[in-house]
């Protein structure tokens, strides 16, 4: 049909994968529960499903290229830091595509 609503996500959804979408699903529950959308290096990897925090912080990195998370200007972590993981309104707006939710993007 004519309906290009779901444009502006198709190049996003083509360069993520899995991990990606797991990180995203995580920070958009934390924000949409109130929490703080921040966590613990080690929090990642029962997030992800993998050990190897390289992958995790490049998933990271990408998802703020992308315009989904907050971006971070850090690539590595501090023992004990936390890391954000915040969802910006084009990514609760994806998430909730995948979801079945219709949602404009104010």
């Amino acid at each position: 049909g004519t309906d290009t609503s779901n444009l502006m996500h198709i190049d996003s959804c083509s360069l993520m994968r899995l991990m990606h979408f797991q990180i995203l699903s995580e920070g958009c529950k934390r924000v949409e529960k109130g929490e703080d959308p921040a966590c613990l290096p080690e929090e990642l990897p029962k997030i992800t499903g993998t050990s190897d925090m390289t992958p995790i912080y490049r998933a990271i990195a990408l998802l703020g290229e992308l315009g989904l998370l907050e971006k971070s200007m850090k690539s590595t972590y501090a023992f004990g830091e936390k890391i954000r993981i915040a969802p910006t309104q084009m990514g609760l707006q994806l998430m909730a595509r995948c979801n079945g939710i219709r949602v404009a993007l104010s």
